[in-house]
């Protein structure tokens, strides 16, 4: 029996390309890896879309074979795994599209400062202190586990040690799209533009194949790359057929230090010696188009905003980021209008200081009614679309990723929306209950791929216990200021425990648990 003789009901949307590769069961039915059977489904595409007592068809390889009632699918296929959401959403994983998951080890390490000062007198210097393969391997194992339990299933990710991240990415199953991150000046990884360019290859060659790794060329932000370097980035950006990603216009400062005369010597300042906005700069050096992602973009003119819709350029939006360093409020709502596509993101654990997606959802939406000064600004399924399909059509990914659809890879999300509980009772629209009502605690389940990564809130790919101890001593580390650190992570938990107790911890001034 032929996969063409098997009688798929009209109600079911087929990827017919995948569906003619599978077998066909003496009971008549083609055969899959796994069905999802879920009381809601929400495809993201086409908008507005919701599905009641749907199932989604997905082959050995991750890919979606089919979508449609469920009583319909299970007519046409048979799987080897069912799964039953009978009280849940499903939705396609969310993208955050602006990360910096080696920074999580410094959750809460430099509070309530302005975004230089967090650079220049924190960030920095710790870095200068902790930063190695270790500190970024480790620090993404923890992000990883955070953003899987907040239903995250690609990352945009730009760091150092890119390779690290590359391990814990192919290890944990999640999707990432890491960047290759240049500087001008020296850090921990690598001394000058040739060397983060070498260094950035060197993962590159390594996991370019790798199917759930992507990259970017990420330099860093216009006050830390200079004009000359940012145009070969751009050129190698060009030349690898990958995104451009880059921190851009995210503090005041930035834009009127780099605009005006009188403040050559700021840190906010691009290093360049024009006298005009960071954006208007890239556009001069020819820096633009569906290649550039810029992170953050808050202090936005109406012309820039026209010409980033012109060239079809994308941005990151970071609410919650943007309010803790009192960078500013980006018009979101005006880039929308304008045609501009918006991805959202956390950035980092840092100054954040959490990586949930559906925190930014909500702070989103909020936020954006009262910027743009409209209640009607703003609505649920659009910041929805900014977590799914806007980030994934960012990174180069929307051909994969960001919506439920036959073709499509099978990175999905169950939010339990009908648990009986108070919170989740009454709910009359579900695209609203999921933007202002429901918190990552209710995220239930995860799949990348097709493989589940999370059930029913257990982690199946990563150790806690190991993510855990290593976090404290990471804690401990930064806080005892001294430059001893190791360089591999360790390889098991009595020797983190070891190499904690040997740390001598430095006196602390607040009141701040030493566990």
């Amino acid at each position: 029996m032929t996969v063409s003789s098997v009688n798929v009901p009209p109600s079911v949307q087929i990827h017919q390309e995948t569906a003619a590769a599978l077998t066909v069961g003496p009971c008549g039915r083609m055969q899959v890896k796994l069905i999802i059977k879920a009381r809601f489904l929400l495809p993201i595409i086409p908008e507005d879309t919701l599905h009641q007592r749907f199932s989604v068809a997905i082959n050995t390889e991750g890919t979606i074979v089919a979508l449609g009632p469920s009583t319909d699918i299970a007519a046409a296929f048979i799987a080897e795994e069912n799964v039953d959401l009978l009280k849940s959403v499903l939705l396609p994983g969310f993208v955050n599209g602006h990360a910096h998951a080696g920074m999580t080890n410094m959750r809460g390490y430099a509070e309530d400062l302005p975004l230089s000062e967090w650079l220049t007198t924190a960030v920095w210097p710790a870095e200068g202190r902790c930063v190695s393969h270790a500190f970024v391997r480790d620090g993404t194992q923890l992000a990883i586990a955070e953003m899987l339990r907040s239903g995250t299933t690609c990352f945009n990710e730009m760091y150092f040690f890119p390779e690290a991240t590359c391990e814990v990415v192919d290890e944990t199953g999640i999707r990432a799209v890491v960047g290759m991150t240049i500087m001008d000046f020296p850090t921990n990884y690598a001394s000058n533009y040739d060397e983060y360019v070498s260094k950035g290859l060197e993962a590159h060659k390594l996991y370019n194949s790798h199917p759930r790794i992507s990259f970017t060329v990420s330099p860093h932000a216009p006050y830390t790359v200079c004009d000359e370097n940012l145009s070969k980035a751009w050129d190698l950006a060009k030349e690898l057929d990958i995104p451009f990603n880059i921190h851009l216009h995210e503090t005041a400062d930035e834009v009127l230090h780099s605009s005006e005369p009188g403040h050559e010597g700021s840190s906010s300042r691009h290093r360049s010696s024009e006298y005009c906005s960071p954006v208007v700069n890239l556009d001069r050096l020819g820096i633009k188009g569906p290649r550039l992602i810029g992170a953050h973009m808050v202090h936005l003119s109406d012309s820039e905003i026209e010409l980033l819709a012109k060239e079809k350029s994308n941005t990151i939006h970071c609410p919650e980021s943007n309010l803790k360093l009192a960078s500013g409020f980006s018009p979101v709502q005006k880039l929308l209008n304008a045609g501009v596509n918006v991805g959202l993101g956390t950035d980092s654990s840092c100054s954040n200081n959490d990586l949930s997606m559906l925190g930014e959802i909500r702070t989103a939406s909020l936020l954006g009614k009262a910027v743009h000064g409209c209640a009607a600004a703003m609505p649920g399924m659009t910041a929805l679309k900014m977590a799914t399909i806007n980030g994934a059509r960012a990174v180069g990914l929307d051909h994969l990723i960001g919506s439920i659809e036959p073709g499509k890879q099978a990175d999905l999300v169950a939010i339990s929306v009908r648990d009986g509980t108070v919170e989740n009772i009454p709910m009359f629209s579900l695209f609203t209950h999921l933007t202002y009502s429901v918190d990552r605690s209710q995220v239930s389940d995860v799949w990348v791929a097709g493989k589940r990564l999370m059930s029913d809130r257990e982690l199946l790919t990563i150790d806690i216990e190991a993510v855990y101890t290593r976090a404290q001593y990471w804690k401990h580390q930064l806080i005892s200021g001294t430059d001893q650190v190791l360089l591999e992570s360790p390889s098991c938990l009595e020797e983190t425990r070891r190499a904690i107790a040997s740390l001598k911890l430095a006196k602390i001034s607040t009141p701040e648990c030493t566990d």
